[in-house]
């Protein structure tokens, strides 16, 4: 099948207004909570659901779970009406967690009218076949409302019907709140290192040829790059070969490295692979086909842990049981000429075979201009969702407190201004047409760049400049 997409089946839905699809009204969140929390047994959030409403879940995560793992057989349009009226009666919103996931596989118009019906009544909002989960999955993260008792259970039935390889990650014990995973459209990249297998999965590459930067000379000057060095040695890895592939395990500077990068909230983040604990073996990184609030989560392929793609913390499995953290790297996020200028030394990533100048230069066109396209919740509207961020996730120069991000547009114009930007302790070093932060002794600290939404959404209490 080859590279496997995130096609109109995961992904298609309309593109809504940043705020629109983000922020939840708060007269909305406050009556999802209520009705959450209200009277009776559902005062505990791990109270059992309605009988009735168990039953209709059961049996709508069992008719989806068949057309997933027999996609030519079409799901049953009167099981999840079934549920849509279960839900109604009941009147416990908590089971909209399952219907989140049943959007990502019951896709079909007439079975999907039932969920859409559902989430329409339980949101208090107007949906349509190709928008009603991801709304209901922004509503319900924005209320916090609770997962009801066996939701890990439906995520296991229903993602394990489309491929097993899910169920070493969906882990009772993993350092995940499964509220907020999604299926992210595409399956595990469960192939061996180097490998040359196709896949329904985002194939991870594995040692890619890297050539000179004359060699390169076909990528086009204003297209970006993210450049990475380690050991005085630097590189520079092309944004439509890591749209293609979004992992890559390399070599720099003689050390392993993994460069991931996340489509969905521009964020790529380096990371070394030989500082580990005694006794652990070297990882061999892959994509998971999971989401975390529309961020990747990516997987070890040797130990099948899950991995947090912003900040290298395994969340699960045997590298979260050594308390594994892979130490990260500084991405710059630059174009070509002025990263090419910059580092002449630099080398460029070739893609699979060395045949990058055959990919497509923009294989994803347009498909975030109008903000995320998975459930992420409601966040601070400080800046318009996908715009980017650069920053520290450690805090000020002490790495005390919380995160620091720069906003990317201001910042450009600030330095062409020839102002010196510092916040926080930290300063602004341009480094081609991206930068680098430094704190008040010169020292590099680790940055990347992501969209707005999705930085905030991880690290909650971020100092943003300018404020």
């Amino acid at each position: 099948m080859g590279i496997g997409h995130r096609g109109d089946r995961a992904v298609g839905i309309a593109r809504l207004p940043a705020t629109a699809a983000l922020l939840a009204p708060t007269l909305l969140a406050l009556a999802l909570l209520a009705s959450c929390t209200a009277g009776g047994d559902r005062d505990a959030a791990t109270a059992p659901l309605d009988p009735d409403l168990t039953a209709a879940v059961d049996a709508a995560v069992t008719d989806a779970a068949r057309s997933a793992g027999e996609p030519l057989l079409t799901p049953d349009p009167e099981v999840y009406v079934a549920l849509a009226d279960a839900m109604a009666a009941a009147d416990d919103p908590r089971a909209g967690w399952v219907m989140v996931d049943l959007g990502q596989f019951v896709f079909r118009p007439e079975p999907a009218a039932g969920l859409i019906e559902g989430a329409s009544g339980l949101a208090g909002a107007e949906f349509t076949v190709r928008t009603w989960w991801k709304g209901l999955g922004d509503h319900l993260i924005t209320a916090d409302v609770a997962a009801p008792p066996g939701l890990l259970d439906w995520k296991r039935e229903l993602y394990g019907a489309a491929d097993t390889t899910f169920l070493r990650f969906l882990d009772a014990d993993a350092d995940v709140d499964w509220r907020h995973v999604s299926f992210g459209g595409v399956l595990p990249d469960d192939r061996p290192f180097g490998s040359p297998e196709t896949c329904w999965c985002i194939p991870a590459l594995d040692d890619p040829p890297a050539v000179p930067a004359a060699d390169a000379s076909w990528y086009p000057d204003h297209r970006l790059v993210f450049g990475v060095e380690v050991g005085g040695e630097h590189r520079a890895y092309p944004l439509h070969i890591m749209e293609a592939h979004e992992l890559v395990n390399d070599t720099l500077g003689g050390r392993p490295i993994s460069l991931t990068y996340c489509t969905l909230c521009r964020s790529a983040v380096a990371v070394l692979l030989d500082d580990l604990p005694a006794g652990v073996e070297r990882p061999v990184l892959r994509t998971s086909g999971l989401l975390q609030r529309s961020n990747k989560l990516v997987f070890d392929r040797v130990t099948y842990s899950l991995i947090d793609q912003f900040t290298g913390e395994a969340l699960s499995g045997p590298l979260a049981e050594a308390g594994v953290t892979l130490p990260r790297v500084t991405v710059v996020t630059s174009r070509w000429d002025e990263w090419r200028a910059a580092h002449p030394d630099t080398t460029f990533t070739a893609g699979k075979d060395g045949a990058g100048e055959d990919y497509p230069l923009d294989p994803l066109g347009e498909r975030d201009a109008a903000g995320p396209i998975f459930p992420v919740g409601g966040f601070p509207d400080d800046l318009r969702a996908i715009q980017r961020v650069v920053g520290v996730i450690e805090g000020g120069t002490d790495g005390a407190g919380p995160a620091v991000a720069f906003a990317v547009d201001d910042l450009a114009a600030a330095i062409e201004a020839g102002e010196t930007v510092t916040h926080r302790g930290i300063t602004v070093v341009p480094d081609g047409s991206g930068y680098r932060l430094v704190d008040a002794d010169g020292e590099e600290l680790v940055s990347s760049e992501a969209s707005w939404f999705a930085w905030i959404q991880r690290f909650g209490e971020t100092d943003l400049w300018p404020s």
